[in-house]
């Protein structure tokens, strides 16, 4: 299977994408941002709480601006009191850029590149059930 160009991606081809392989590995529902999402791009809820995915199509490093913008994100979610809040991006944290996104522990948020890029990229395959 060819390995996705994550750079020739527009923002919202990495979104549609990523919304589409999340619905079909937990059946989460998309967002309709057009008048702010709520720091969530997809949920997945059930009866002990919902699991909030933040879908951005960062390349490179975590650098100020992207950080702020994770924040906002995360604070605003935040608001919806979620189970969980998923940063799923395409690339791999370094140390510290972990470091400083599991800051929080409360928050319950977790940084979910390396997976998600392998199952994009065929490298990691979606179970049968899930088809």
């Amino acid at each position: 299977m060819p390995r996705v160009e994550f750079s020739r991606l527009s923002s919202k081809q990495y979104e549609d994408m990523i919304s589409v392989l999340l619905s079909r590995i937990r059946q989460t529902h998309r967002v309709d941002g057009s008048g702010g999402d709520g720091g969530r791009d997809c949920y997945f809820s059930a009866e002990n709480g919902t699991d909030v995915y933040e879908l951005k199509s960062f390349l490179g490093r975590m650098n100020d601006v992207r950080r702020q913008q994770v924040v906002r994100s995360l604070q605003r979610a935040l608001k919806g009191s979620p189970r969980t809040w998923s940063l799923v991006v395409p690339i791999d944290p370094t140390p510290k850029e972990q470091e400083w996104f599991q800051g929080d522990p409360q928050s319950g948020s977790r940084w979910s590149g390396g997976v998600l890029r392998a199952a994009v990229s065929g490298r990691l395959m979606i179970p049968a059930s899930a088809a």
